[in-house]
């Protein structure tokens, strides 16, 4: 573990890494972090497509389906604020959209 990272136990989405690991650099040249150095929380997504295609005529079909993004309605955050000038720096700030199902139906002639 460097001592950017926190333990399991202590990140939160109000403190997602180690905040005290950085400080602003002076006006006179640029800060020394590498890039990629702070990684946010991964993503976990299940989408799911069904479709069933029908012949309600010899020359007319129509496909019915349904869409489902995010099916287990999993909270995906997105990475921690990482401008140490702003109020949010070191926080989760927004997240992913959740669960969203569609359907539609489609006629073929």
């Amino acid at each position: 573990m460097n001592r950017i990272e926190l333990p399991g136990g202590q990140r939160s989405v109000a403190r997602y890494f180690n905040t005290a690991a950085f400080k602003a650099a002076p006006d006179t040249r640029r800060g020394n972090s590498g890039v990629g150095i702070v990684q946010g929380p991964s993503m976990f997504l299940w989408d799911v497509s069904l479709r069933k295609a029908f012949s309600v005529t010899e020359r007319m079909k129509v496909r019915v389906q349904g869409d489902l993004f995010n099916l287990l309605n999993h909270p995906n955050f997105r990475s921690p604020g990482t401008d140490l000038a702003a109020g949010d720096f070191g926080a989760i700030s927004a997240a992913g959209p959740g669960r969203n199902v569609q359907f539609g139906m489609k006629l073929m002639f």
